[in-house]
This record gives structure tokens, C-alpha cells and sequence, in this order.
């Protein structure tokens, strides 16, 4: 079990999770179109952005393994 920080609720998911199904565990929202659990990950649409504390761009939350990551931002509001 992985744990997480997810908009500031900690939640515990299993490895293998993405930071996409993790985020979904936690009662977060994420908009998505290429992803399918029972397709390979392709990343390509890009719809699924997050932020990650510690990395200064976001990150596709469904090509991402939530090993090692600790905490994460979903529903940040940026000014334009």
C-alpha cells in the first residue's frame, strides 16, 4: 500500500494504482478520455493533468504510478 495526500485527505492504494485511480479512490474528479483500465496506457490526450508537490509541471495523473508520490493537488484554482 501506497500513501497519498490527495487535496488534503490521506488515503492508502495499492501500488500498482495510477495517480489517476488513486485520485478516483479518494472522491476527487478527474475529466479523462484515452484512459481504460483494461487498455494500455497512452497519455495522449492529456485531459487528466494534475499537480504533483515537487514538480513544477503538471502530470498526466493516468500514465503515473502513485509509488512514491505524496501529495498531490486535483482541484487547484489558477488565476489566468
Amino acid at each position: 500500500m501506497t500513501k497519498l495526500i490527495v487535496d488534503g485527505k490521506e488515503i492508502d492504494v495499492p501500488a500498482e494504482y495510477t495517480l489517476l485511480q488513486a485520485c478516483e479512490a479518494a472522491g476527487a474528479e478527474i475529466p479523462r478520455f484515452c484512459f481504460h483500465e483494461r487498455l494500455s496506457i497512452a497519455g495522449n490526450c492529456r485531459m487528466c493533468l494534475i499537480e504533483v508537490v515537487g514538480i513544477p509541471k503538471p502530470q498526466a495523473s493516468c500514465a503515473n504510478g502513485a509509488c512514491g508520490i505524496c501529495r498531490l493537488t486535483v482541484t487547484a484554482r489558477r488565476g489566468c
